[in-house]
């Protein structure tokens, strides 16, 4: 296992982390009532009493941002708005809509109607329906709903659990506690660059600590897999005691001892397959150490960060998560140790293995990691960079004209960004400028380029694509 040292970049970021979702800045920036926990909650109490069809449809209308997840059948399964039982009219136009152009060997992609747009994706057994009044990067929200829930109910599960139930089977049985999941990945995805940059956010602090944190986590889960070098010590002794003269009947007591040793051995250390050690802070990454070959999607380590935020429960205990990674393997799950460094600490340490029976060996690597860390002088350090975040603010004095940028580093998925200053001091005016961001991320999505300059009454954007790396 080696430490990913692309992923240590020392760039720094413009969360604040005290910020909440009624005053966040331009990387968090609320957009209406769409699909925030909170918001569903304010809309469903406004219809705990005498609920009306035309009312609640009326409601829909206003809203920027809907999200209907539907079976085959029709049946609801989630909606951002609530209320899935009295959208079942709903679901079903839904739903016949999208089986009557498949009847026609077709597929209803999207539809539009004035400044509205509703885009449909069929991904058996789920019909997802997504209603939207900025038309951006719509397969990407598509694409994200159903991997959320992929992260609970693998794809071969999703596809045996209609087989087995039937068509009609009610899947929020199994999905209990996923409206929260799905509603807060579609937030974020809404309000924070990072996420339609199809990239990950790094926390801001120097590059020294990052590397020690880095190291000290690849040096402890490589100490976790004993066998190896274990073994072989006694290969010399075991040889030396065969007779020279009976060869053929030497070799067979010493494969005995030798299988059962290695028996023993994984008896008391199983291998433990860590693939992935992740430490990250406020939804930001602090460090990731990963096994050689292995490679993490951006949308994959944000699915591990919305299951931690979402999990307040998580930060009491040493959890033991079986979790699917879609990008990596739709078909499985891998198993996440998740723990914080401390109980009033906001930094969670994620230890990531291919083996169900790994928790033992890696609760014992998760201990000597954060034995190490505490002992270490920087801990203090540390501990005050992760309570007391850093910020990557412009030098006016230098840079008088510039008033926000984004810095991506492709080879990563990583981003960076300032904090917003004058004039992106209201939220009118930071909503507008994520607007801009998530116009542009959908244009550059779809074309191979290397430079943007877009003039406006507003402002000047200036876009450019490195092809070298940054040093």
């Amino acid at each position: 296992m080696k430490s990913d040292e692309e992923s240590d970049v020392s760039y720094e970021s413009g969360i604040d982390a005290s910020d909440s979702k009624e005053g966040l800045n331009v990387n968090n920036v609320m957009l209406d009532e769409t699909v925030s926990p909170a918001a569903s909650e304010i809309l469903a109490n406004d219809f705990i009493e005498g609920f009306n069809d035309e009312l609640f449809l009326n409601k829909l209308s206003q809203r920027e941002f809907t999200v209907f997840l539907l079976s085959e059948v029709g049946k609801p399964i989630y909606a951002s708005c609530g209320h899935e039982e009295e959208l079942c009219s709903l679901t079903a136009l839904i739903q016949t809509f999208v089986m009557v152009a498949e009847s026609w060997e077709d597929s209803l992609i999207n539809m539009c109607s004035g400044n509205l747009y509703i885009a449909f994706s069929h991904r058996g057994p789920l019909i997802i329906c997504i209603i939207v009044r900025d038309n951006c990067l719509l397969d990407t929200h598509i694409d994200l709903v159903y991997k959320q829930v992929l992260s609970v109910l693998c794809r071969v599960q999703l596809l045996s659990i209609f087989d087995l139930k039937g068509p009609s089977f009610d899947l929020r049985i199994l999905l209990r506690g996923m409206d929260r999941l799905i509603s807060e990945i579609l937030y974020y995805y809404r309000s924070d660059v990072t996420f339609f940059q199809k990239s990950v956010r790094v926390f801001p602090m120097p590059l020294a600590e990052r590397e020690f944190i880095a190291n000290t986590i690849s040096n402890c889960v490589n100490n976790t897999k004993p066998l190896n070098f274990l073994i072989d010590p006694f290969v010399p002794f075991l040889c030396t005691s065969l007779s020279s003269s009976s060869l053929s009947v030497g070799e067979y007591p010493y494969l005995i001892v030798l299988k059962l040793y290695d028996k023993l051995l994984k008896r008391i250390f199983p291998v433990t397959n860590v693939i992935l050690g992740i430490v990250i802070v406020h939804r930001q990454l602090v460090a990731m150490v990963r096994m050689n070959g292995v490679q993490l999607h951006p949308f994959d380590l944000h699915i591990i960060i919305n299951l931690v935020e979402c999990n307040p429960s998580i930060k009491n205990a040493h959890n033991w998560i079986p979790i699917c990674l879609p990008h990596f393997n739709d078909a499985g799950f891998v198993h996440a140790y998740i723990t914080y460094f401390a109980e009033e600490s906001p930094a969670c340490l994620i230890l990531i293995s291919l083996e169900r029976n790994a928790f033992e060996p890696l609760r014992m690597a998760v201990d000597s990691i954060l034995t190490k860390l505490k002992a270490s002088k920087s801990y203090t350090v540390l501990e005050s960079l992760f309570t007391n975040p850093l910020d990557f603010e412009i030098d006016t004095a230098l840079f008088p004209d510039l008033w926000h940028f984004i810095l991506k580093k492709n080879s990563v998925s990583q981003v960076c960004s300032s904090l917003s200053h004058v004039p992106y001091t209201s939220k009118e005016e930071r909503r507008r400028l994520q607007k801009c961001y998530r116009k542009i991320a959908d244009f550059c999505s779809r074309a191979n380029l290397q430079e943007i300059f877009i003039k406006s009454p507003e402002n000047c954007i200036y876009v450019n694509v490195c092809l070298q790396s940054l040093h």
